[in-house]
């Protein structure tokens, strides 16, 4: 969840410098790096692909305090939501690097899809995705053909972010993708009439 600080900014990060002092955020500089949103944030003015001055990292708090390009405003965002770099150079390449998916999101039409290791059917799973949750696409994959019956089914592979931090791979058959700056996520009730019976044999049998 994204926390907006109040200013002035020192009184706001009062209880983060106790945290220094007792060793708990780790800051070597006026400014850790820049770092990239890779979700957007819910609660504050940075879309995904913002490129934002990083300041504080609390890993007992398990967030970033960063700035809002255009104004002295500071914000709390979790770790996961943000990648650091070194340079601003460096963020904004990883930015062009998204393409066409930088604000592209996947819904999940039925329960239980996996996050895979890897592109494939029989990878390890790394997560369970109920129905109805979100991911963020990082990019697309090439990986296995899925198949069912010795039917091939339609889909492709990608590369995506849970929110919460976890990463793997998934196939897009029973799921939606949705561009954030044009629509939000859909209702479940047109995805399930969307997606056929055939998902459920391969639920049955290898997913």
């Amino acid at each position: 969840m994204t926390r907006r600080l109040r200013r002035p900014f020192a009184i706001a990060l009062l209880p983060l410098a106790l945290l220094v002092l007792a060793g708990g955020l780790s800051s070597c500089s006026r400014r850790l790096g820049w770092g990239v949103v890779l979700w957007s944030s819910k609660e504050g003015p940075l879309p995904a692909g913002s490129v934002v001055p990083v300041y504080i990292k609390s890993n007992i708090q398990s967030l970033y305090v960063v700035g809002v390009p255009g104004s002295r405003d500071k914000v709390e965002l979790p770790l996961w939501q943000v990648e650091l770099f070194s340079s601003k150079a460096t963020a904004r390449q990883r930015v062009e690097s998204f393409g066409d998916n930088l604000h592209v999101y996947m819904m999940a039409a039925r329960d239980g899809l996996p996050l895979r290791k890897e592109a494939a059917n029989n990878a390890k799973r790394v997560y369970r995705l109920r129905e109805g949750e979100s991911v963020k696409v990082l990019e697309k994959a090439s990986g296995e053909t899925v198949s069912t019956g010795g039917e091939i089914l339609p889909g492709d592979w990608y590369l995506v972010l849970a929110e919460g931090g976890e990463t793997g791979y998934v196939f897009s058959y029973a799921m939606r993708l949705y561009d954030e700056t044009k629509e939000g996520p859909p209702t479940l009730a047109a995805e399930q009439t969307a997606v056929s019976g055939q998902v459920d044999l391969v639920f049955s049998r290898s997913w």
